[in-house]
C-alpha cells in the first residue's frame, strides 16, 4: 500500500517543481556550512510549515549528508523517523508498514527494519490509522528525498510519549542496530505560542541536557517546567539510543523560530541538534 501526502500544498509545497525549489533554496542558503561531524547516530529536526522552520530542518539533513558520506554509507541509507501523534488517531506507539507519496515521488518504507525494531518492543505495533493524517513524519521525507535520493525509512509514531515507551523504543532501536545500520530523526518542534526570548530561554536550558546526553534531565525538564515540546517522547529516546549506541555529545546546529518569518511576537522554536 501507499500512503498518500496528507500536508503537500500546506505545510510544504503541493508540486515537485516548488518543493524541489524551496528545498534547493535552502541549499543555496546553507553554502559554506560544514559541520564536520564523525558519525551521526541521531538528529533532531522540526516539522512545522517549511516556510518557517524549513531552513533548520536543512541544517540536520546536510550534517547527516556529510556524515554518511564520511563514513562510506552515503549510498542507500536507512532511517527511522519518530514522530510525535498530533491527530490522536490509531495505535499508541505505531509503525507504518507502507511506502509514502510525496511530491518528490515515492519513499519506500522498509519493512524489514520495521520488523526487526518491532520484534525488540512491547509498545510498537503495526498500524497505519495514526500516520493517516500526521504531518511530523511526513514533512521529514522530501528532505530525505533531496538530501539523499536512493534511501529507505521507517516511521514510528508515538501518541504515547511517556518514559516507559521511551525506553522500549530507545532499546528496541540500539538492540536493531547492532544487526542492521540506520540514522534515527526525531520529528518535533519545541516551546509553542510564547514570546521569543522567554520561549528561547526555555528551550536552550532544554537543549543544554542534551547536548550532556542527559536524557533523564530533558524529561525532568520537559515536565517539571511543563514544556510545549510537541515531541519530547521522541527526543529523548533518540538520546538514550544515541548514548547506547556510542554518542558522545549533542550539538545545537540551528535554532530560530517562527517570528523570523511571521514578525509576531508569539512564536514557536525550532532546532536542529545531532547526537554525534
Amino acid at each position: 500500500m501507499v500512503r498518500k501526502a496528507s500536508v503537500a500544498g500546506t505545510f510544504y509545497p503541493g508540486t515537485r517543481k516548488e518543493a524541489s525549489g524551496m528545498l534547493a533554496g535552502f541549499e543555496k542558503k546553507l553554502s559554506g556550512y560544514s559541520p564536520g561531524y564523525g558519525k551521526i547516530f541521531a538528529v533532531v529536526a522540526p516539522h512545522a510549515g517549511w516556510a518557517y522552520s524549513g531552513f533548520t530542518a536543512a541544517h540536520a539533513y546536510a550534517a547527516l549528508r556529510a556524515s554518511l558520506k564520511k563514513s562510506g554509507m552515503g549510498k542507500k541509507p536507512r532511517f527511522v523517523i519518530l514522530c510525535p501523534n498530533h491527530t490522536g488517531a490509531g495505535a499508541p506507539v505505531a509503525a507504518s508498514l507502507d511506502d509514502w507519496e510525496t511530491p518528490l515521488g515515492t519513499a519506500k518504507c522498509d519493512r524489514k527494519l520495521v520488523e526487526t525494531v518491532s520484534s525488540h518492543s512491547e509498545f510498537i505495533s503495526p498500524d497505519e490509522e495514526a500516520h493517516r493524517f500526521e504531518h511530523s513524519a511526513e514533512v521529514q521525507l522530501p528532505f530525505l528525498q533531496h538530501f539523499f535520493k536512493d534511501f529507505s525509512f521507517a516511521a514510528i509514531c508515538m501518541g504515547h510519549q511517556g518514559m516507559d515507551a521511551v525506553r522500549d523504543v530507545a532499546k528496541a532501536l540500539w538492540k536493531a542496530s547492532e544487526k542492521t545500520g540506520f540514522t534515527v530523526i526525531a520529528s518535533s518542534d519545541f516551546t509553542h505560542y510564547e514570546p521569543a526570548g522567554q520561549a528561547g530561554k526555555k528551550d536552550l536550558d532544554a537543549i543544554g541536557f542534551l547536548k550532556k546526553l542527559d536524557a533523564d534531565g530533558f524529561a525532568r525538564e520537559v515536565e517539571g517546567k511543563r514544556l510545549s515540546i510537541c515531541g519530547h517522547g521522541p527526543i529523548t529516546a533518540a538520546c538514550i539510543y544515541s548514548k547506547l549506541a556510542g554518542a558522545k555529545k549533542g550539538e545545537l546546529l540551528h535554532f530560530s523560530n517562527s517570528g523570523e518569518a511571521t514578525g509576531e511576537e508569539s512564536v514557536v522554536d525550532y532546532a536542529a541538534i545531532a547526537f554525534v
